[in-house]
């Protein structure tokens, strides 16, 4: 093993130190500096990413990704205005963008406004209707508003391009359960379950519709599971306690 090709090793060992490399070597080129801050970005790291997504538009500064990039940046910072005002950015240099219409809708819903996070959610799916993580996240959108049928018609759009997305039987199991058909609920907290069996959530919904239904040596395993996979979680004590008293 040289010493070039050992020095090259350790400069890729992660994702980060892979594209702060390419921009060192190609400092006129935006693709280091833009995929350095997505690294960046992936990891939490908010602030360094922000360094790297300006550098990547000091050099095209009319560069729409680095734009929508700055707008996650300052989502994950909780600076909502100014991450809609980059993605509104991001979207005046491509309006065909369906990533930025996706990230707009997300902040607007997290800031409570319905109409214009509904509105962003159905233009990315103008442009990308296919989109499993736009599908769950306007469904998700409609199931936190009370729009159930809502919810349910696009967790299941999900789960036709996807069958086995187990956090989209999840969700859907939750919209059942919200609209009061416990069986439904059941039906896909299982498959759920059955896809990814160490999940705390399902675990513990699915002990709380037992728990609805009076199958309380049933909601009892769940509660029980759930606590094996989260210990201090206070949710499940509760949960765990409540049914305890209910079978003295």
């Amino acid at each position: 093993l040289s010493v070039a090709t050992f020095q090259r090793n350790v400069t890729w060992q992660n994702e980060i130190s892979l594209w702060e490399d390419v921009a060192k070597k190609a400092p006129n080129k935006i693709s280091g500096y833009n995929n350095t801050g997505e690294a960046y970005l992936s990891k939490n790291l908010p602030d360094e990413a922000i360094e790297y997504f300006h550098a990547a538009l000091r050099l095209k500064p009319d560069f729409a990704g680095a734009y929508n990039n700055l707008g996650n940046a300052y989502a994950l910072k909780g600076l909502t205005d100014i991450a809609i005002e980059y993605f509104q950015t991001a979207l005046s240099l491509k309006p065909d963008m369906a990533r930025a219409h996706y990230n707009l809708g997300n902040v607007y819903a997290s800031i409570g406004q319905a109409d214009r996070a509904i509105n962003h959610f159905q233009l990315a799916l103008q442009l990308e209707p296919n989109s499993e993580a736009t599908h769950n996240n306007l469904g998700n959108f409609y199931l936190s508003t009370n729009f159930i049928d809502e919810a349910i018609e696009h967790f299941q759009i999900v789960l036709r391009l996807n069958p086995d997305l187990a956090h989209a039987h999840y969700n859907l199991g939750n919209a059942y359960l919200y609209k009061g058909l416990p069986d439904k609920a059941i039906e896909h907290f299982r498959i759920a379950l059955n896809l990814k069996p160490d999940s705390f959530e399902v675990h513990n919904n699915l002990g709380t519709v037992y728990e609805s239904l009076g199958l309380l040596d049933e909601a009892a395993k769940e509660y029980q599971r759930a606590l094996m996979l989260k210990p201090d979680n206070d949710a499940a004590k509760i949960n765990l306690n409540r049914l305890l008293q209910k079978t003295e």
